[in-house]
């Protein structure tokens, strides 16, 4: 069975006893959590950005905590996908998505057109990025 990290960003924290019924309600086991966030993570899932743009997440994230979890189950990176939600805007995802449900929808501009939107809920979308946030999770967490 996959191994899939999520991440509750500041913002979704208060949600959290909720996203977790949902996930497991769909099957997926939650194995792990831990209630961290840190610039070294933020630096490692957004490196592909300018400074400006981390600048701007930092702003919007750092110093509040978020929750990192491992889910495992039947198909769990699709899944996962499917109860978060497909798209970063809130709005733009389907009723009743992780999403659509608990976050919202006024983007702030960060820097070089890159918008922040409180999509409360960051989880891989393809095997690429599954593996990349599973690197990220092992080098920073105990699992």
């Amino acid at each position: 069975m996959t191994c899939v990290p999520y991440f509750i960003k500041p913002d979704g924290v208060s949600f959290k006893v909720e996203i977790r019924a949902i996930l497991r309600e769909k099957f997926l086991v939650v194995v792990f959590t831990d209630f961290i966030y840190t610039r070294e993570i933020l630096n490692a899932q957004y490196d592909g950005v300018s400074s400006a743009v981390r600048r701007g997440i930092y702003r919007m994230m750092e110093g509040e905590p978020g929750e990192v979890g491992i889910v495992e189950g039947p198909n769990a990176l699709q899944e996962l996908v499917r109860l978060c939600g497909k798209k970063t805007d809130p709005m733009r995802c389907e009723e009743g998505t992780i999403r659509r449900r608990f976050g919202w929808s006024n983007r702030i501009l960060l820097a070089e057109g890159y918008y922040f939107y409180g999509n409360v809920i960051h989880r891989p979308k393809n095997p690429r990025e599954l593996e990349r946030d599973l690197a990220i999770a092992r080098q920073f967490l105990k699992f």
